[in-house]
């Protein structure tokens, strides 16, 4: 199931990728739908592990990631 979910979620965000180099802003809110749904799913197995790896570095790169998404000066 894992492996499934990751495929998915990669798949969507690749997806998003190349809607932003295309300049359709719906990839913009695609990419952060995904994280952010990410970033739910790590929180919640973080809660329930209470171990940092892998988890919680998942979360981090995932607040990352979404904060360099919403950067103004995007290149």
């Amino acid at each position: 199931m894992s492996l499934i979910s990751g495929a998915i979620s990669g798949a969507l965000l690749i997806f998003a990728g190349i809607l932003q180099r295309l300049g359709v802003s719906t990839g913009v809110w695609l990419a952060t739908i995904v994280t952010v749904v990410l970033m739910v799913v790590f929180a919640i197995r973080l809660g329930k592990t209470r171990t940092f790896m892998p988890a919680g570095l998942m979360l981090v790169a995932g607040a990352i990631a979404l904060g360099l998404l919403w950067w103004e000066p995007v290149l």
